[in-house]
């Protein structure tokens, strides 16, 4: 098992994020999971991708829905999805799971197609739940059978959104809170819960409520 070594952690004025992976089955640079950390109009977007399949042919896939988050940042998650489902219909498809942070509202649009879990830690002590999980579609983008229902949440400074794959235990959630920048959490994280046998990639993003 090997941590990748370009595991990111870089900040704007909305929110602070940071990459981890671990890769056990492939290489990196055929790794079929990928995220993407994108300015928008209205604030952030944040996504992980997991295509169905590995090697060559999962890479592909993923490729091809990340350029589509990459670059309609100025769309919708509706769109975005839509999109990516009409571009990997050629590629075996793939998990995504979504969010964009609205700044003018302090609020977290999220959506979720597949197995890539979707976390979101409020830090208020008075915040009523604690914490929120994904509710993802069944399926996979590029099928086109999932219909598109996201979910808005209010957002504070401070709240943390965790998006990860299956290759990390969803026990992960009752490690929460751990003090620290993204990176001291991702890799707190990864470290006690990264499934030994799988490839895993964690993005944790904490919201800090300014301007883009």
């Amino acid at each position: 098992m090997s941590i990748d070594s370009k595991q990111l952690q870089q900040q704007s004025s909305v929110v602070e994020w940071a990459v981890g992976r671990r890769s056990v089955k492939v290489a990196e640079q055929k790794s079929p999971l990928t995220s993407v950390v994108k300015s928008t109009p209205s604030g952030f977007l944040i996504a992980v991708i997991d295509a169905t399949q590995d090697g060559k042919d999962g890479n592909r896939a993923a490729k091809a829905a990340a350029e589509v988050f990459e670059g309609f940042t100025h769309h919708s998650l509706v769109d975005l999805f839509n999109r990516a489902d009409r571009c990997a219909k050629e590629t075996g498809g793939c998990s995504i799971s979504a969010t964009i942070f609205n700044t003018s509202y302090h609020t977290a649009n999220w959506f979720g197609v597949g197995n890539v879990q979707g976390f979101l830690y409020h830090r208020s002590p008075t915040a009523d739940p604690r914490y929120n999980w994904l509710k993802l579609q069944q399926g996979f983008v590029g099928d086109n059978q999932f219909t598109i229902r996201d979910t808005t949440y209010p957002v504070r400074m401070g709240d943390v959104l965790i998006l990860a794959t299956t290759g990390i235990k969803p026990e992960f959630a009752g490690a929460m809170p751990i003090e620290g920048k993204p990176r001291v959490v991702a890799d707190a994280l990864l470290a006690e819960y990264a499934r030994p046998e799988d490839d895993s990639l964690m993005l944790v993003t904490r919201y800090l409520g300014g301007n883009n």
